[in-house]
């Protein structure tokens, strides 16, 4: 079971798919002048980034996911069957949520873009 909240409201999608997890290199390479070769300063990875889309029984519930999602706050994402997904995340600066109905019109979809952060 999957739960999204702000740390005072909860609410349960369906299901959470679309998992995707980007981590962007922060690795810098350095041209030094007179030798072939690049100098390197390693950096760690960036934390997670990416989009997911929550499934919402109801066009009611779908909606009050989305006004969560589009206030000032940090978010927390937790999976009692998946550990690993588990986050603290943001919607980054030029990020979106979405709302649609799924094909079928039977649930709602929000999908929406993530920055992890601590």
């Amino acid at each position: 079971m999957t739960t999204i909240s702000d740390g005072t409201t909860t609410y349960t999608p369906t299901v959470v798919s679309g998992y995707q997890a980007d981590q962007k290199s922060r690795n810098v390479l350095h041209t030094v002048f007179g030798v072939a070769a690049q100098a390197v300063t390693l950096r760690a990875s960036s934390m997670r980034s990416g989009q997911l889309t929550a499934v919402m029984p109801t066009f009611a519930s779908a909606v009050l996911l989305q006004t969560l999602l589009t206030t000032a706050a940090k978010f927390i994402i937790a999976d009692s069957g998946f550990s690993l997904v588990g986050m603290n995340f943001v919607i980054p600066p030029d990020g979106s949520v979405s709302l649609q109905p799924s094909e079928s019109y039977v649930a709602w979809l929000v999908a929406f873009d993530y920055q992890e952060v601590p």
